[in-house]
Parts: structure tokens; C-alpha cells; sequence
């Protein structure tokens, strides 16, 4: 048996590959997807500028908001703070709600903003919204971040 290292941008997981019977195929494991654990709390999430779009993409995609689910009201609130997500369900109709959750709406799928976002930003993001460890960039202090219940 051998392993193969396979790493990610934000997690390292290793596949087995084992020697396949004659005439079967063997795929080796996927690496894991980042998953979102943490949050920033409010006075240390971005308030503004390529900051504050780079968090709000990194929290879109972790969520797999863009693939259209839904998230209930509660979570996203925790992440996003209850300002934000008044906000964009109120005033810039880049969020819907109904029974299951909140969700992009057709507006928020193309928003501008959080598509094209500086990469850098929005993979710091991802780092401290996944590790929970600061990044130096978008939060310094580790006091700014809490694990998601």
C-alpha cells in the first residue's frame, strides 16, 4: 500500500491507493472539502471595501450558497451578524428567505461584488472561517474568532 499526499488550499487529507484485482479500477479519496467551523465576532469581521466583500464571498461559497442552499436565518446571522443579513434581505434583495432558510436571490447569484473578489482576501478569509486560526491579514488577534456550535 502507498499514500499519496493531496493537498488543498485550506485542508491536507491523504488518499490510499491500493493495487486494483486484475481488471477493476480503483479510485484514489478525494481531499475534503473545507468546511466552515468558525466565525468572526462583531468588531473583528470587515466592515467595509475588498475586506468585507472577500468575507461575504468566502462565507457564500463555504455554505454552497451559490449552488442554492439555504441557510437558516439563525446561522447565517452568527456569521454574517444580524446587520448584514437584514441588510441584504431588506435593502440590496441579495438574499430571499421563505420557510427553509435564507439563499441568494437572481441579484445576489451575480453580485458584482462577490464574484470577482481579490483572492488573497477571500483565501484569508476562508482560512480563519475554516481553521479558526487568525491570518494576520483579515484578523490578528485570536480572541476576533469563534467556533460555530
Amino acid at each position: 500500500m502507498e499514500t499519496n499526499q493531496t493537498q488543498t488550499t485550506e485542508t491536507q487529507e491523504s488518499a490510499q491507493v491500493t493495487q486494483p484485482a486484475k481488471g477493476r479500477t480503483v479510485r484514489a479519496a478525494q481531499p475534503a472539502k473545507a468546511k466552515l467551523a468558525f466565525s468572526m465576532l462583531q468588531g473583528f469581521r470587515p466592515m467595509s471595501g475588498a475586506a468585507l466583500y472577500a468575507h461575504t464571498a468566502a462565507v457564500i461559497d463555504l455554505l454552497n450558497m451559490r449552488k442554492g442552499a439555504k441557510i437558516p436565518r439563525a446561522t447565517l446571522t452568527k456569521i454574517l451578524g444580524e446587520t448584514a443579513v437584514k441588510h441584504h434581505l431588506t435593502k440590496t434583495g441579495m438574499f430571499d428567505i421563505d420557510e427553509r432558510g435564507v439563499y441568494l436571490s437572481a441579484l445576489g447569484m451575480v453580485n458584482p461584488h462577490w464574484v470577482s473578489t481579490d483572492p488573497e482576501l477571500t483565501a484569508a478569509c476562508v482560512k480563519v472561517l475554516t481553521t479558526g486560526q487568525p491570518d494576520g491579514q483579515i484578523v490578528k488577534n485570536p480572541i476576533g474568532i469563534k467556533a460555530l456550535a
